[in-house]
């Protein structure tokens, strides 16, 4: 009797099982690799430098507290360009904003921020795929 009702209570659950085991971490939309929530992005960029090109234009964007420093071709502590900060609450809704002013380009920029081994994606109106995220001040 009692193993009749744990066999048939296991087998109740079996669906839930399936749905769990079949649960997926979304993909980049720009590139390969696992999109990232927001607490996953405010680890990798706070404090950091992303180092990136697209075509000609090249950026090593450092992530000051919630400034965006542009060093290289600036002043040799570099250049606050903007702010940024992060929304969402998992991986199939955050996003990186960057908001640049007067010492920048301008406007307001989404990105998802995926991962894909060690380089990093950031897929928007403007996809800069194949990024580096290198450990404090300045790219190598």
């Amino acid at each position: 009797m009692i193993r009749t009702s744990l066999v048939a209570t296991l087998l109740s659950l079996a669906p839930f099982a399936t749905a769990i085991a079949q649960v997926t971490v979304p993909t980049c939309s720009c590139g390969g690799g696992t999109r990232l929530a927001a607490s996953a992005i405010n680890t990798l960029l706070g404090g950091n430098t992303v180092c990136a090109a697209v075509g000609s234009d090249q950026w090593q964007e450092w992530h000051s507290g919630s400034n965006v420093v542009e060093v290289g071709n600036n002043p040799p502590d570099g250049e606050v360009v903007g702010v940024w900060s992060t929304s969402g609450t998992d991986e199939t809704d955050s996003l990186v904003t960057y908001a640049y002013g007067s010492g920048g380009s301008g406007g307001t920029y989404n990105y998802e921020v995926c991962q894909e081994g060690s380089a990093v994606h950031f897929c928007g109106a403007t996809n800069v795929t194949n990024a580096s995220v290198v450990a404090g001040k300045g790219c190598p």
